[in-house]
């Protein structure tokens, strides 16, 4: 997150949001913009810039989500979403509504603990931080004599889904700040439940899983340019251990960057579908 000092140079041009400094264990991965997901809204005034927070979880398609306390079943009876707080808040400058669900009856208890566990550590966190910049931009913006955002800074939140079919699950995080132009953190959680272990894009493709997507995400940039001369790629990125990923409903690997890691930034978060043939472990 950025410093006090940091804030009005975001009023003349858009930078580069720094990464959040916590992921959640091996198992979180970030990755956005799951077709069912309900997107996450600000209400903020044009000059300022402001924060909004979004949360999401995803785990079946095709799924209505209630606004408040609920149960979702998912494929089959083995598991399930409940919502175990909606969190409410309004002051003078912001409007939070955050739900903050758990999953249950994976038959993997203490696998359902940590993940739940660390799904509310983590949205306590960003609840604060969120908190934490909206304080410093309006103390910013008085001390600077800059028009002041109008109205108050609205922050909800919602859930996601990506896959959930043979005892494996992937499911997501998200989390979306708005300054001077908008960025999404969303987080992913790839499960084989049976075994009550997480997965990554090693499992999947072996020790070599690095310079096979990135060789493949090379090539489905070069494929773009060459249909749209104006898009802008950048070819520095890296394939980490953590690298964000999901499994989408048709079964393929979806590679997602965060907007400017891999792009300029009016491009938006990136997404390449691996062509590639694997197994779930």
């Amino acid at each position: 997150m950025k410093k006090i000092d940091d804030l009005k140079s975001e009023y003349e041009e858009i930078e580069i949001p720094k990464d959040l400094d916590t992921f959640i264990d091996q198992a979180i991965h970030t990755a956005s913009r799951s077709r069912k997901r309900r997107q996450i809204f600000i209400g903020t005034g044009c000059a300022a810039a402001a924060i909004v927070l979004s949360f999401g979880v995803a785990v079946n398609t095709s799924k209505v989500f209630a606004q408040s306390v609920f149960k979702l079943p998912i494929i089959g009876d083995a598991a399930k979403i409940i919502c175990i707080r909606n969190y409410q808040e309004t002051d003078a400058f912001a409007q939070f509504d955050v739900i903050i669900p758990k999953i249950e009856n994976t038959g993997n208890p203490k696998l359902e603990q940590k993940v739940n566990r660390e799904i509310e550590k983590q949205m306590n966190l960003l609840i604060e931080q969120s908190k934490k910049e909206i304080r410093e931009i309006r103390d910013f913006e008085k001390e600077n004599k800059l028009s002041p955002a109008s109205g108050k800074t609205k922050i909800t939140g919602d859930y996601a889904i990506t896959y959930n079919k043979d005892t494996y699950l992937s499911f997501q995080v998200t989390v979306s700040a708005v300054r001077a132009a908008a960025y999404t953190h969303t987080t992913f959680y790839n499960l084989n439940i049976k075994i009550g272990k997480t997965f990554t894009l090693q499992d999947l493709y072996g020790d070599n899983y690095a310079d096979v997507v990135r060789s493949e995400v090379l090539r489905q940039m070069d494929e773009r340019k060459a249909k749209d001369n104006s898009l802008v790629f950048f070819d520095t990125f890296e394939i980490k251990k953590d690298q964000a990923f999901y499994i989408n409903d048709k079964k393929q690997v979806v590679i997602y960057f965060e907007k400017y890691k891999c792009a300029a930034g009016y491009m938006g978060p990136q997404e390449f579908i691996m062509p590639f043939p694997f197994t779930l472990p």
